[in-house]
């Protein structure tokens, strides 16, 4: 999921979302104006593990006629000071370390193109057993904007998740601002509770889903 500044219908995005082939994607690229100032464009995946799917990113990267000024990372089980045992050509990384005593389903990261300068949010950057998340800023833009990815473990407690998105919320800008993550919640199931106050929260500070393909 990617939530930014900009208002769209919930309902909307996640009605019209539609998954691609590598093949599909680029024959969509022909016909999109991509934008490249304000940074809209990012690549977000739950990786499962940096040394089994790695090479397979790689590969997907490859054959995607774009190069993605972001790229965000969630389950990589890799802490920071190996992460340049999976480096990715023109990139620059930025590691969270793994939840201590946890071998899978942990670590986040951006990778972010070495046209951009970025630097760590340090405020913003989590590593529990109910939130990791990781921020940067960008600043070689017209206007600065902040790229985060949040991972919420399925098996934390939603309560203290949400808490510590509100702290987040809070110290982030109203405006230039893009997370990617993955939430496990379910945001198609409207009726659960969990779902309404995710929504709620982003919604109450001005966010909404925009993924546009």
């Amino acid at each position: 999921a990617v939530v930014s500044t900009q208002s769209t219908g919930i309902s909307t995005v996640l009605d019209t979302c539609k998954a691609y082939t590598s093949q599909e994607f680029n024959q969509l690229l022909k016909h999109l104006k991509v934008e490249t100032d304000p940074l809209i464009s990012s690549f977000f995946l739950n990786i499962d593990g940096n040394s089994t799917n790695f090479n397979t990113l790689l590969a997907e990267l490859e054959r995607i006629n774009y190069v993605f000024p972001i790229i965000g990372l969630a389950e990589t089980n890799t802490d920071e000071p190996l992460k340049d045992l999976f480096l990715i050509n023109n990139y620059t990384s930025f590691y969270q370390d793994t939840l201590k005593g946890k071998s899978k389903g942990s670590g986040v990261a951006i990778y972010v193109n070495n046209d951009l300068n970025a630097t760590v949010v340090e405020n913003l950057c989590y590593c529990n057993a109910d939130i990791e998340s990781m921020f940067v800023e960008i600043s070689n833009v017209s206007e600065s904007i902040i790229y985060g990815v949040i991972y919420r473990p399925p098996n934390g407690e939603f309560n203290k998740f949400i808490e510590t998105l509100n702290q987040i919320q809070a110290a982030l800008p109203r405006e230039n601002v893009r997370i990617m993550g993955d939430f496990n919640i379910d945001l198609l199931t409207t009726s659960d509770s969990k779902t309404t106050e995710f929504e709620d929260q982003y919604i109450t500070n001005g966010k909404s889903p925009e993924i546009s393909i």
